[in-house]
């Protein structure tokens, strides 16, 4: 009986939403973005991410009662991921200006600006992970190619779907 109300709900979610937002039916937000918007919003991750990266290099210390403080390295995780994010996105732009086709743009047609969104989200996480390899000491030349080349196969595939 449960497992019947589970999956009709399940069967609505899908045909409701999934279905819509696969065939492209519903309204997304992002693609309106212009590209001011997402210079703020580059800008504005970039400073907030500087400025907490900033405090917690200066002020906090990783260690409390002999013992490595999990929540400001998690914090410090999250501040670099906004920071590189913003630096990215920000970099991504400028490029894009200059280069369109680097976006998936032409000369006549320039990419969106959530490109260059997506690509410094993806910057960052890669600049994180390698980060994560290297706190756990499992950082190796190979791992380092391995996460540069599947962030590009990210992008790729990202790109393709639309």
């Amino acid at each position: 009986m449960l497992i019947g109300i589970i999956a009709q709900q399940f069967r609505f979610f899908a045909t409701e939403h999934a279905i819509p937002l696969a065939l492209g039916s519903v309204d997304d937000t992002l693609a309106a973005m212009t590209r001011l918007q997402a210079a703020c919003w580059a800008i504005l991750s970039l400073a907030i991410g500087g400025s907490l990266l900033g405090y917690l290099l200066t002020t906090v210390s990783p260690y409390a009662a002999g013992q490595l403080n999990l929540l400001v390295i998690g914090l410090f995780l999250g501040a670099l991921l906004l920071g590189v994010f913003g630096l990215g996105a920000a970099v991504a732009l400028m490029i894009h200006a200059r280069f369109p086709s680097v976006g998936g743009g032409t000369r006549l047609r320039p990419p969106p600006p959530t490109v260059a969104l997506r690509q410094g989200l993806l910057v960052a996480c890669a600049v994180v992970a390698i980060l994560l390899l290297a706190f756990f000491q499992i950082v190796d030349i190979v791992f380092i190619i391995a996460i540069i080349l599947l962030t590009g196969l990210i992008e790729a595939y990202l790109r393709r779907q639309g």
